[in-house]
Parts: structure tokens; sequence; C-alpha cells
């Protein structure tokens, strides 16, 4: 076990959704549907510049010792066009995997020996995971690298999709692909801040609830970093 895996911080029976927690609106502005697609070609400007979440940051800091052994990982942060809005693509892991067992996330996984990069990385395992090909995806912007509690390196990267019917899931991998409102998650309100005191290693993480499915942890952080650059947008 290298020093990244020591990161784990819960254990097996761990309930993200029954920890301690607090509005994360923070009195942050909401941004609305109509919105996005000007602050989004913006935000994702070569000359841009913007200040990461305070605490995306803070956790990611935190990691600074050991990052050096973190395994990296790319993953896709889909956006399509569906009912006159900009959404989210998302999927639910499969129940039977041994990490990260039947959480949201983006699609995406480890780099490979064979792949070009880590965004070769991250539009492999989409179509993988999804059957999303390549070429009906456009990549448009990369976030700051996420390092996750459980040894991953996360790079990834914003890519629209031109359709969004007949995903091909790899059951193996995904159990559900489902979609989400950008606007839902521009909107601060949403999100909770958790604390897990009791925890292997206390900590503290984002979540927010979407329909029956619960996005947390790394996905959250992500996510959560991609409103405040598209907030600061404005």
């Amino acid at each position: 076990m290298n020093k990244a895996q020591d990161l784990s911080r819960s254990s097996p029976d761990f309930n993200p959704l029954t920890q301690p927690s607090e509005s994360a609106g923070f009195g942050l502005p909401v941004i609305g549907n109509d919105e996005l697609p000007e602050l989004i070609q913006r935000a994702f400007s070569p000359k841009y510049h913007w200040q990461e979440d305070h605490f995306v940051a803070q956790w990611n800091a935190q990691k600074e010792i050991i990052k050096s052994s973190f395994i990296e990982a790319g993953v896709l942060i889909p956006i399509v066009v569906k009912d006159n809005q900009e959404q989210i693509v998302l999927t639910k892991r499969s129940s039977k995997l041994r990490s990260h067992r039947g959480q949201i996330s983006f699609p995406g996984g480890r780099f490979d020996k064979n792949d070009k990069d880590l965004e070769d990385a991250a539009l492999r395992e989409t179509e993988e995971e999804i059957g999303v090909e390549r070429s009906k995806i456009s990549i448009f912007g990369e976030m700051p690298i996420f390092y996750t509690g459980t040894g991953f390196a996360m790079s990834s990267y914003l890519g629209r999709m031109s359709e969004v019917s007949n995903f091909m899931i790899d059951t193996r991998e995904v159990e559900e692909v489902f979609l989400v409102p950008l606007s839902y998650l521009t909107n601060p309100n949403n999100y909770r801040l958790y604390k897990a005191p009791n925890a292997i290693l206390p900590f503290s993480y984002y979540g927010v609830t979407w329909a029956n499915h619960f996005i947390w942890g790394a996905t959250a952080s992500i996510l959560r970093n991609l409103y405040q650059r598209i907030q600061q947008a404005r």
C-alpha cells in the first residue's frame, strides 16, 4: 500500500449522507440557465483568471506532501443540451466494483500506458463505460487536478456531447447514466458542506442531492469548483 492509499478516511459502512452538514450557499450568486452559455465561454477563454473554491483548494493542499504517489486518472465532464438547457452527464458506478461502488461519478478512469495523455484516457474510458465515441465529443476546457481521499490525481475535461440517447452502458462498471441540469449545479444553495468527525481521519466534503442520487466527494468538489469558475466570469 502506498502513501496515497493510506488516505482512505472512512470504513466500508461509512454513510456520507448522514454526517453533520450545513448549507453551502454562503450568500453566493445563483447562475441561471439563460446565463450559462455566455459565462461558460468566458470562463474557459485562454486569458481567464479565477480563484478555486476555498474548501476544494484547502482539501487539495492537505495532500500536498504525498501528491507524487497519487495514481493519475482522467475523467470527462460531458455537457449536452436537452430540453433547451445545458445538462451534465453523470454515471452511477456498479455496486459490484471493489472501489467507489455505487457512487456517482463522471465517466473516466485511470491512465493506461497506451493512452496518449489524460484527456485521451478520459475519452477512451467514456466510450468504454457509456458507449459514446470520441468523435461525438468536443473538448473545450480543463479543470484543476483534484486529489481524492482514495489516492487518485483526477484531471477533468469539459466536453460537449452531440447526442444524449442510446447510451451503451458497460454494466460491469456502470449501473446507470443520468442527466442533471447545469443550472441546478450552479445554484450554490443546492450544496451542503458535510463534516465526518468520527471517521478514521476526520474530513469535510461537499454533497448535493439530485432526484434519488447523492453526489459527493471528488465529483461534488469538481462540480462546486466548476460553479466557482463560471460565477466569477460574471
